[in-house]
């Protein structure tokens, strides 16, 4: 029994919420403060050096509570870009489709449906650069071709 080990009680250690001067701090830095800045807003109290300030500062930033609460945030924000983007892609198409609908005119009526088409991806670009180059022979019978026609036009 000696050398079993028992689970009870060891869970692993999971970084708990920052505190309120945490907080702060990361607020601070978020906004585009210095962790110089945002330490001395957050830790007002604090007397020391700026190089202890600093030092300070750094290590908080990158203490594991931290940086796993500033991942969080920055996944949440990232969810909530992608969410915008595509409220804002559903919300152009809603405003093309009844435009294309209730134009009066109709150069407005194609113009909206022509942005949903493009926004479908109907219309796909033409490659007319892709003009395949004559051969030799080709431009030797083209050529003869117009001599022949400038002698009988000549005669």
């Amino acid at each position: 029994m000696g050398t079993e080990q028992s689970n009870f009680g060891a869970t692993a250690r999971q970084p708990c919420a920052p505190s309120a001067q945490q907080l702060m701090f990361i607020r601070g830095v978020i906004n585009g403060k210095t962790q110089k800045l945002a330490y001395r807003d957050a830790y007002p109290a604090d007397r020391s050096t700026d190089r202890n300030i600093c030092t300070t500062a750094n290590r908080l930033l990158h203490s594991p509570k931290i940086k796993a609460f500033v991942q969080g945030i920055n996944s949440t924000a990232a969810e909530l870009l992608v969410d915008e983007s595509k409220a804002t892609r559903q919300f152009v198409f809603r405003e093309l489709f009844a435009l294309s609908k209730q134009a009066k005119q109709e150069r407005h009526k194609i113009k909206a449906l022509e942005l949903l088409g493009k926004s479908c991806g109907a219309f796909k670009p033409v490659d007319r650069g892709a003009v395949p180059a004559p051969s030799e022979q080709n431009l030797k019978d083209a050529l003869a071709e117009r001599l022949r026609l400038m002698r009988e036009v000549g005669q």
